[in-house]
């Protein structure tokens, strides 16, 4: 009897800008109220195209259902790869399409969304794109996906976890700007405009060492995107990632997944929203 393949459901909340829901109409006529939810479906357009991070990243086609919209939100890129050319007889170098979708659902009644991270989409990639590209289609840059948790520094979370056995921080070039940083000058000396640091043990990380309070400031300054895996002594099969652009963690919980697809089964993605409260997100800046 084969055992059947877990993955794991992350949360969310989504928060929108302050000031969004009212607008004028002519004539003196009474203020009309727009719901975000109204605005969000306007952002989520099937094919819409958003490149990030050398990533093309679109929505999936939605649906709507019991209050909630499902879908997919992936990307695809190129990749280099060694492959026979039978014009030549020999190996040549050939792009070759990839890509990743993870499922997602929103509750529309307070924003809340589930989703399935995957070894080749990331939880901050995830999210990031999933900021960017409300922020795109809706042109608000006040949209934001905040952590159901509340916002909370590197360090505070820190405390609250027993081990953080991953850490990565993802460069993005930062154009006109400034750093004294060593390590960004070394990053950006071979004329690299996106470089990732990833640090991983099994027996938890030293966080106070001076490579990753260093990561965790560039991140804060906003030299680059910042994630932290931890987990606690409980059994429950949760562990938690804190990320610069949740600025808070994002619980994940196992779940089974679909043998066919490798992902998280719809009723499995309600049942997680299920068990969140109704509580929106903070909208602070």
């Amino acid at each position: 009897m084969s055992i059947p393949a877990v993955g794991r459901v992350a949360r969310a909340g989504i928060a929108e800008p302050q000031g969004l829901a009212l607008f004028g109409l002519p004539n003196g006529s009474p203020t009309l109220s727009i719901r975000p939810a109204d605005s969000l479906r306007s952002a989520l357009q099937a094919g819409y195209p958003l490149e990030r991070y050398r990533r093309l990243w679109r929505f999936g086609r939605t649906r709507e259902l019991d209050g909630c919209i499902r879908g997919h939100l992936g990307y695809e890129r190129e990749k280099n790869a060694t492959l026979w050319d039978r014009t030549k007889q020999d190996f040549a170098k050939a792009p070759v399409p990839n890509g990743s979708a993870a499922p997602f659902m929103i509750r529309l009644s307070d924003l809340t969304v589930v989703f399935q991270p995957k070894p080749d989409l990331r939880l901050d990639s995830f999210i990031g794109a999933l900021q960017a590209m409300i922020r795109t289609q809706t042109r608000e840059t006040g949209w934001r996906v905040a952590s159901l948790t509340g916002e909370v520094s590197f360090d505070e979370w820190r405390s609250r976890v027993d081990l953080v056995t991953r850490i990565r921080f993802r460069m993005r070039k930062s154009g006109s700007r400034q750093t004294q940083s060593r390590l960004i000058a070394l990053l950006t000396e071979p004329g690299s405009d996106l470089a990732t640091v990833e640090l991983r043990a099994a027996e938890g990380l030293e966080t106070s060492a001076p490579l990753v309070v260093e990561l965790a400031n560039l991140a804060e300054s906003g030299y680059g995107e910042f994630a932290a895996k931890g987990v606690t002594g409980d059994a429950s099969g949760t562990t938690r990632e804190w990320t610069s652009t949740l600025r808070g963690e994002s619980i994940m919980t196992e779940v089974e997944l679909e043998p066919e697809t490798g992902e998280a089964p719809w009723n499995a993605l309600d049942e997680q929203l299920a068990g969140i409260s109704s509580a929106p997100p903070s909208d602070a800046a």
